[in-house]
């Protein structure tokens, strides 16, 4: 090997450790908001630096309350059946514990959904 592609090598090497670096801190993403969805149809995104409670009306009086507040967020109140899209508790995006299932709060009745930023 000649010493240009050693320095080509290197410099891939650095380049791929940089972006790693960048991912695994969380730099460089949209890290501070959460989108909300209804009909699969992107309806408002939050910010995760401001606390507030939306409502999301759907068809037949169909509602969901989505809360956030201390830069974490969960369904605060449904009128759905079985009411396990508020049963998720809080989510916070910042715990890097989250698993990617565990990333969306899911109100199948009522049709929306809350994705919170991640990997």
């Amino acid at each position: 090997m000649r010493a240009r592609d050693w320095i080509v090598i290197g410099a891939i090497a650095l380049l791929a450790l940089v972006l790693f670096a960048v991912s695994a801190l969380g730099f460089g993403g949209e890290g501070g908001v959460v989108r909300v969805y209804r009909d699969g149809t992107l309806y408002t995104e939050l910010s995760l630096d401001r606390d507030e409670i939306i409502t999301v009306m759907g068809e037949g009086g169909a509602f969901n309350q989505v809360e956030v507040k201390n830069g974490a967020v969960r369904m605060k109140d449904a009128n759905c059946p079985d009411k396990t899209c508020v049963a998720c508790g809080w989510r916070n995006p910042a715990d890097r514990q989250l698993l990617p299932d565990e990333r969306w709060i899911v109100c199948l009745p009522n049709r929306v959904s809350v994705e919170l930023p991640g990997e």
